[in-house]
C-alpha cells in the first residue's frame, strides 16, 4: 500500500538532518517547498511592518519560512518509525515550533518512478 507522507518543519535549520533521517528510513525520493503557514502571516501583517520593506527585512522573512516536505512510500518504509526519527531530529511534536507529521493513503499515483527499497518515487 502506497502512503503519502507529510512534514511541515518550523525550524528550516534542521532541514538537512531532517532528510538523511528520513533517507535511513527508507524515503530515497522526497519533495521539499518553502512555506508560510498562517499564523505566521497573520502576526506579520499585524505588526508596524513598514509599506516598503528593507532588502534586509525581506531576507530576514525567508529565513523563517517553513519547509513541506512529502514523500509517497510504500509499506517498506514504516510510518512509526519515520515518525520516531523525525521527533529525534526536531524534538516532540506535541511541544510547539517543531512541526506536523501527517500520513494519508494514496489511491492512486501515476509517475512516480522505483528508486530503490523503501520509495516508490
Amino acid at each position: 500500500m502506497l502512503r503519502f507522507i507529510l512534514f511541515v518543519l518550523n525550524n528550516p535549520s534542521r532541514l538537512t538532518d531532517l532528510l538523511a533521517a528520513w533517507a535511513d528510513a527508507g524515503v530515497n525520493g522526497a519533495t521539499v517547498l518553502e512555506s508560510t503557514g498562517l499564523a505566521r502571516s497573520l502576526g506579520y501583517l499585524q505588526e508596524d511592518a513598514p509599506l516598503f520593506p528593507s532588502v534586509a527585512s525581506l531576507t530576514q522573512a525567508h529565513k523563517t519560512h517553513q519547509r513541506v516536505i512529502f514523500a509517497v512510500v510504500d509499506e517498506r518504509v514504516d510510518a512509526d518509525d519515520l515518525l520516531a526519527r523525525t521527533e529525534a531530529v526536531v524534538g516532540d511534536l506535541e511541544s510547539p515550533h517543531t512541526g506536523i507529521f501527517a500520513v494519508m493513503p494514496v489511491i492512486m499515483v501515476k509517475g512516480l518512478r522505483k528508486h530503490g527499497p523503501g520509495s516508490t518515487a
